[in-house]
């Protein structure tokens, strides 16, 4: 899996938090590679995307799936870019956080 540099800017400026230095430290550590020419950060194996994954809880990687989305989202709107790309992986994010994301169980309705 891979995400680019865009992306990563943009999720950085919404989320407040510097994600270019933290995959850059995570690169150095050979976690990640980050390809300059196509301008990407990606794992260096599937295995190690996974047990990074598999550190959180289920709960957890959904709520990040959706906070990462509607940060995405956030910005597609403000921005009114005709960039698919961006819409399509706010999407993705978005779908993959589910339903659950926002549902109490100990309540009635959806957040």
């Amino acid at each position: 899996s891979c995400v680019k540099y865009s992306i990563v800017d943009i999720l950085s400026e919404e989320l407040k938090v510097d994600l270019v230095d933290i995959l850059q430290q995570v690169s150095k550590r050979g976690f990640m590679i980050n390809i300059s020419d196509a301008a990407m950060f990606r794992f260096t194996h599937d295995k190690i995307e996974q047990a990074a994954y598999e550190l959180m809880s289920e709960q957890q990687r959904r709520e990040y799936h959706i906070r990462f989305g509607l940060a995405l989202f956030a910005n597609k709107l403000s921005n009114r870019t005709g960039n698919d790309e961006l819409f399509f992986a706010a999407i993705n994010q978005t779908n993959s956080g589910g339903p659950t994301a926002v549902y109490k169980p100990g309540k009635k309705s959806i957040i």
